[in-house]
């Protein structure tokens, strides 16, 4: 089969890590056979140049859609790509689309998502299929759009890569590479410094567990950036947590690896009913780390409350002290499980497994 990948989000040597489902996404593609052509955008935060990159991207996804023959488009990310594809679908109405939607296409987090929802709505009727991250997405999907006759299928955003996350056996080495004293335990955040993603309730979380004297052998590690990186820097300076917190900005995978290795547990506070699946956490697991999270959204397909992890209350720092410090209670024997358990969970979305999962999708039937 003949397909064109499109995608407003692709990873490139200075952001590794933006949009790499994408980038796994098409390796499986090509593994199983596919020829796969693209359209992508790469990150750009100066503005003229975003501006012009788009308009080139548009014109890019119609020239190639209407002058060249593809079996498929595939498609990620629909807020942003809708109005071009669906006036695509108008003129060559013949053509398969099929839609990998994520968080914001469903769940508007500003005003100009929320306007793009009339092209988001069509694109999702006309589309040949939809593809969502997780079951609770799926289900988010149907309900909202009243979708209950299309054909709705489950692909875990690329999945988990087990030969870039794995267990790493060997800490000290880890601990000498980033400069860590090995006499503290480390509990991790990896994610955008963003609304709605949670940073604050676990900066809030931190700062209760140093009023109690409970952050005397810990520290916190926190990877990754975002628009909210001054409110960020604010409340570590007013919750006195500057020593108490080593903070990385985005990472390529390789070190984020080395990072999971690292933290005894991955805190996931996200507040996003958006969050369609949270492959972090997933990542995490692969290295034999356990999450706490919060009980809501993509978390609730994966994460299982006293197995490989712990939920807690969306938005309670409270809660979410208590179960750090429930977690760091546990016997060795229980955390040794948990760990074990994480693996076993994270080896269900690997990508040599999930594979004939995207390879059934692309079959026409």
């Amino acid at each position: 089969m003949r397909i064109l990948l499109v995608s407003n989000m692709y990873p490139s040597q200075s952001s590794p890590s933006y949009g790499v489902f994408v980038k796994n996404t098409e390796k499986i593609l090509i593994g199983i056979g596919h020829d796969v052509d693209k359209v992508v955008l790469y990150r750009n935060n100066n503005k003229l140049f975003k501006a012009i990159n788009y308009m080139r991207y548009y014109f890019l996804i119609l020239y190639k859609g209407l002058f060249s023959e593809y079996d498929a488009i595939y498609v990620h990310y629909a807020s942003h790509n809708a109005p071009v594809l669906l006036l695509l679908k108008l003129i060559k109405n013949d053509i398969k689309i099929y839609l990998n939607v994520h968080g914001s296409d469903i769940v508007p987090e500003n005003n100009r998502q929320e306007r793009l929802q009339i092209f988001v709505r069509n694109l999702l009727k006309k589309c040949y299929k939809i593809i969502a991250p997780s079951n609770y997405f799926k289900n988010l999907i149907i309900n909202k759009y009243k979708l209950e006759h299309k054909t709705i299928e489950i692909f875990p955003s690329g999945g988990v890569n087990p030969r870039t996350f794995n267990f790493i056996d060997d800490r000290q080495s880890l601990y000498k590479e980033f400069d860590l004293d090995k006499d503290y335990n480390y509990i991790g955040y990896v994610g955008r410094i963003d609304y709605n993603k949670g940073w604050n309730i676990f900066l809030e979380s931190l700062f209760l567990l140093k009023q109690e004297g409970l952050l005397n052998d810990k520290k916190a590690i926190i990877v990754g950036n975002g628009k909210e990186l001054e409110d960020f820097k604010t409340k570590l300076k007013g919750y006195s947590l500057e020593e108490d917190i080593i903070h990385f900005d985005l990472l390529p995978q390789d070190k984020l690896n080395k990072i999971f290795n690292i933290i005894d547990v991955l805190c996931f506070p996200t507040m996003r009913e958006g969050e369609s699946l949270g492959l972090v956490g997933l990542e995490a697991m692969a290295c034999g780390t356990p999450v706490i999270g919060s009980e809501m959204a993509g978390l609730l397909d994966y994460l299982n409350h006293n197995e490989n992890g712990l939920f807690f209350e969306p938005g309670n720092s409270k809660d979410l002290k208590e179960r750090i410090k429930e977690y760091y209670s546990f016997p060795t024997q229980i955390r040794n499980n948990m760990k074990k358990s994480a693996i076993s969970m994270a080896e269900k979305y690997s990508i040599d497994g999930i594979n004939i999962k995207l390879k059934n999708i692309f079959i026409d039937k």
